[in-house]
């Protein structure tokens, strides 16, 4: 079990850290390609069919875009920074919690018993 608890931690761990890089990348580049995806907006397929279920749906998108690109510009040269933080804290969340659940099996597993001598 205290197996199972340490490799689950590992994968969640790399998902953590491949998320953490890939917005690392992408906030490197700068609020620039938030406005290369407006005109792509526009091309998404079956865009009537969602209107028909959210509609307003690409002013929604446009607005969220905007608040990419003001939260972008506003975290500036910092984002990098501000990502691995983040990262920081979560993997030491992962591993404190696996370490919690390792304790917890390692307690409620018991003492072992001797072994009972034959008379």
């Amino acid at each position: 079990m205290i197996i199972a608890i340490w490799i689950v931690t590992a994968v969640l761990l790399g998902l953590w850290s491949l998320t953490a890089w890939g917005l690392h990348v992408l906030l490197v580049h700068g609020a620039g390609w938030a406005a290369d995806l407006r005109p792509l907006i526009e091309q998404i397929p079956f865009g009537e069919w969602i209107d028909r279920w959210v509609p307003g749906w690409q002013a929604m998108l446009q607005l969220a875009l905007d608040l990419v690109q003001a939260g972008l510009g506003w975290l500036g040269a910092s984002a990098g920074f501000v990502v691995w933080l983040v990262w920081g804290l979560g993997a030491a969340a992962l591993a404190g919690m696996a370490g919690l659940g390792t304790l917890m099996v390692v307690l409620l597993r018991g003492k072992p018993q001797p072994p009972s001598v034959p008379a």
